[in-house]
């Protein structure tokens, strides 16, 4: 039985959080992970959202001598998948 389909056939919900994994609320709180809700629940949330905007560096710094984020947003992605994360894919595209 998939994640989604359990969930759905159980008493529990699904929390999410976007940029869960990889972008602190705030920046004063210093926490022993990058994900607010590690430090406070042990866990990353249920569903983990990253947008695409990540991919050119304004949400995800791009490493030293590349131009985006490519590689490092689908790393995230695949150790949250890893972590029991559900993952969503949003589009906030330049004009």
């Amino acid at each position: 039985m998939g994640s989604i389909k359990g969930v759905g056939e159980s008493s529990y919900v699904l929390y999410g959080h976007q940029n869960d994994t990889h972008h602190k609320g705030g920046g004063t709180y210093e926490g022993s992970t990058v994900s607010d809700t590690k430090d406070l629940t042990g866990s990353i949330s249920g569903v983990v959202g990253i947008d695409t905007i990540s991919f050119t560096g304004a949400e995800l710094k791009a490493p030293d001598g590349k131009k985006d984020s490519v590689d490092e947003a689908a790393a995230l992605s695949v150790q949250a998948a890893l972590e029991g994360g559900i993952i969503t894919l949003s589009a906030h595209m330049p004009n």
